[in-house]
């Protein structure tokens, strides 16, 4: 059996893990962009909607549910990121109103990336 080159017991777990912060790093140089510009359009109360609602079956033609068997690059994940942002709730829109919570600020998003790290 090949051994993994993120296997820790060979010594290559430091090389892994930097590995890992490369990748995160340019996930985030090309993804936090995006969030900005996903964030100010909902501000855009009269021109953007809370939400692009689309029936399931629709939306299942846009995002298949099958997991690849290679490795995607970062732009596609990119890519895809775009089009679930599209179709998302809106939830710092100031016409977002649930009966639970009224919307999302930065401090709970920071919070959150900040909890999963």
């Amino acid at each position: 059996m090949e051994k993994d080159s993120c296997d820790v017991e060979s010594g290559s777990g430091r090389l892994c893990v930097l590995e890992q912060v490369n990748e995160l790093e340019t996930l985030l140089e090309k993804l936090v962009p995006l969030i900005i510009s996903y964030e100010k359009e909902s501000a855009q109360v009269d021109e953007t909607k809370v939400v692009h609602f689309q029936e399931a079956s629709e939306l299942m033609t846009q995002f298949p549910l099958n997991i690849p068997d290679e490795p995607q690059d970062i732009d596609n994940i990119v890519e895809h990121v775009k089009g679930i942002m599209k179709h998302s709730v809106r939830t710092s829109h100031p016409r977002f109103m649930d009966k639970l919570y009224v919307g999302s600020d930065p401090i709970g998003q920071i919070s959150e990336l900040l909890a999963a790290v």
